[in-house]
Formats: C-alpha cells, structure tokens, sequence
C-alpha cells in the first residue's frame, strides 16, 4: 500500500494550542479505556491533518513512524517566548506581571487552571505589541475576549512555555518565603507546596500546574517583606 502524504510538526512551534485543546478534550473523554489505536488515529488527525479514515488506511510502518514522531515533539521542554506571531501581527508577554490590573488578574486566575480554558488565559498574557524599541514594548490594553478565540492559534511552544515559565517562578517564589519565614506552619505549607511543584516538573507542558497557587504565594511573599 502507498504512503499517505502527512505533514508532521517538528516541534511544539509547529503545533496550535487549538489543536491541543481538542488532542486533551478527546483523551479525557476516553481516560480509563483501552483505546490506543483510536487515540493515536486521533492523534495524526488532529496534529498532523489527515482524516480518521485516511489514517486508519496508513501502512503500518509509516503509522508506527508518525505517532513516534508526534509524541516524541509533545515531550519536548519547552522554552519561554517573549514574543510569537500570528500572521502579520506580534503579540508580546505582558511586560511587568507586577503592573497587572486587577481585571487582568481575576480573568487569568479564572482561566489558567483548565486546558480548555488555556486560550482564554493567553489572551490575559500575550497581546499585540502597539510599540516597540528595540527590546522594549508596549502592549494593547487588556479588552476581555477580544483575542479569545484568536489564541487558538497561536503555538503550543508558547503556551507551554509560559506555563513552564510560571511553574519555575512558583518554585523560586517559595524557595524565597521558606528562608524569610519565622512561621513553622507557614514554612510547612510551603514546603509541601514546592515539593509537590517539583514532583509534577515532568508534566509541565500538559499544564500541570495552576498559576493562582503561584500568584498567593507571590501575595504571601510581599506580605512578609
């Protein structure tokens, strides 16, 4: 049988968050079945644009090569992008977290602890840059949904990346209180708190982790200064 021509993303740049919003809504629905064919047929269809049925008539060989290939770009670690672009337009990373309005803090809060949320919550970080110099920029004012569903699109490597960024700023965050801290059971909440951080550090790019534990131990943090 011929090969079936498939694209195949050669890394999370290569991959919408979209895409993996609707790759985690389908292993959710059947987490607990036995079903690794259909998942990894679901997986070439979202990721890689060929139809259920198409890969389903794949060569066995060719199959086992793109689902190696796909996994092993969803396992990569990513890195923190300051900057991406959709199309003719560069959305920037909120420049000062410590200049966030309250609005934009409630939204993120609400919205970052859920993949299917996840395009929401990158809409509250990344923004069209209006300005720039050099490496200084300005970004468009937060306006609720405007860029929700625009979010959809943008790469996987920067979404993942921001939440890698997060969960390393949660870590640093409590590495500080836990020194500063005279309160034995404050200390101790923290501890069990990095150490649970540091045990899900494996699983950073399926956003493992909830940013409104980071920015209360952040709050904490200032209170003890």
């Amino acid at each position: 049988m011929k090969e079936v021509k498939v694209i195949v993303p050669r890394s999370l740049a290569d991959i919408t968050l979209g895409q993996y919003q609707k790759y985690e809504a389908v292993l959710a629905q059947n987490e607990g079945n036995e079903q690794e064919r259909f998942m990894q047929l679901k997986m070439i269809e979202i990721f890689c644009g060929v139809d259920f049925q198409t890969a389903n008539k794949m060569p066995m060989i060719q199959f086992s090569e793109v689902c190696e290939s796909v996994y092993a770009v969803l396992q990569e670690r990513p890195s923190f992008e300051q900057t991406f672009h959709l199309g003719e337009t560069e959305f920037g990373f909120i420049p000062d977290l410590e200049q966030m309005t309250f609005g934009e803090f409630v939204d993120l809060e609400s919205f970052i602890s859920e993949i299917k949320d996840m395009h929401k919550a990158m809409a509250v970080l990344y923004r069209p840059i209006k300005q720039r110099v050099k490496d200084k920029y300005l970004i468009h004012e937060y306006e609720g949904d405007m860029f929700h569903e625009v979010m959809r699109s943008m790469p996987l490597s920067a979404a993942s990346g921001s939440m890698l960024f997060f969960w390393n700023l949660g870590i640093d965050c409590l590495n500080v209180i836990l020194k500063s801290s005279q309160n034995r059971e404050l200390k101790k909440e923290f501890y069990q708190r990095r150490e649970a951080l540091l045990k899900s550090g494996d699983g950073t790019q399926q956003f493992g982790n909830s940013l409104a534990l980071i920015l209360q131990d952040l709050n904490q943090l200032r209170n003890l200064e």
